[in-house]
């Protein structure tokens, strides 16, 4: 789901890598395991992630920020891993009635 604040063709960055460059807030470790629902996990599947500071701001958004941060584009590895580390962005509603609101919790 793009929303408002994607951007095309972010840099790409290994495994473990840290998106907030030493933004201010609480360090977030991000896991995920990509899988399609036939064949199991998908090796090398390209995620891309954007998240907003703690504030709510989107690296776009802010004029002292000269270089992409809290997004990047992560590849799967061959078990269908990626992971990375960022800070925990700040919360605002999902709504319920539309494409994302009923089929993705945070917990």
């Amino acid at each position: 789901m793009l929303g408002p604040f994607y951007v095309e063709n972010p840099p790409e960055f290994p495994q473990d890598f840290d998106i907030s460059r030493n933004l201010p807030g609480g360090k977030l470790f991000v896991q995920a395991n990509v899988w399609s629902a036939a064949d199991g996990p998908l090796a090398n599947a390209v995620i891309d992630v954007w998240e907003s500071d703690t504030a709510g701001f989107y690296d776009v958004q802010r004029d002292d920020l000269h270089q992409p941060t809290l997004r990047g584009r992560f590849r799967a590895n061959s078990q269908g891993r990626l992971y990375f580390w960022s800070i925990l962005p700040s919360p605002y509603p999902i709504s319920n009635d539309g494409p994302v609101g009923p089929r993705f919790s945070i917990s």
